[in-house]
């Protein structure tokens, strides 16, 4: 595996430090912008892995590096996972703030007020 058939990885591991980057300032649009080319660069590596596997048996700086790429995943995956979380549960409240303080029910369509009996009943908020 000569240093040209590294260069998956060394685009890879720029990447998901651009991605660790953009995670931090909250730039989400900014990874999603990245999954193609991730996803590419991983297939490669994928590709070549038996020769990579090989290599590494007798580079100590590749293992570590590998090392370091595996440590990478791990973080922005949590760092996402943690992200995505947050963001379902951020909608859930909205959700449920929007039902239980909105207008639902009490104008039409067109904007016009229904009849008295239509609307809903006033709920508690009790989960201040």
């Amino acid at each position: 595996m000569s240093d040209s058939t590294l260069a998956p990885l060394t685009a890879l591991e720029k990447l998901l430090k651009r991605e660790a980057g953009a995670l931090a300032r909250g730039e989400g649009a900014a990874v999603g912008a990245e999954l193609e080319e991730k996803s590419r660069l991983l297939t490669e590596l994928e590709a070549g892995q038996g020769a990579l596997a090989e290599r590494a048996e007798r580079d100590e700086k590749l293992r570590a590096r590998l090392a370091a790429l595996k440590e990478m995943l791990s973080a922005n995956g949590a760092r996402i996972a943690h992200l995505r979380d947050t963001m379902g549960g951020l909608a859930r409240d909205l959700a449920s703030l929007q039902e239980r303080q909105g207008l639902g029910g009490l104008y039409g369509a067109d904007g016009s007020t229904r009849e008295a009996g239509v609307a809903n009943p006033q709920r508690l908020n009790r989960e201040a």
